[in-house]
């Protein structure tokens, strides 16, 4: 069974996520592994499953 994530959760994860997401033998298109696109990018593509206003971005 599927629930929302919760924003504690998704900040406690981002950062496995982010590593994940460098690891091109785990991704796949975007690339974040390739220079090109930065951490807040990620963050970015990252926070759009999201209602806009309702996640809040620790700053890095």
């Amino acid at each position: 069974m599927l629930r929302q994530l919760a924003q504690d959760e998704y900040m406690q994860y981002l950062d496995s996520a982010y590593e994940l997401a460098l690891d091109m033998s785990r991704s796949c298109y975007p690339t974040y592994a390739d220079g090109l696109k930065t951490r807040a990018d990620f963050n970015a593509h990252a926070a759009r499953s999201f209602p806009a206003g309702q996640l809040y971005h620790a700053p890095l």
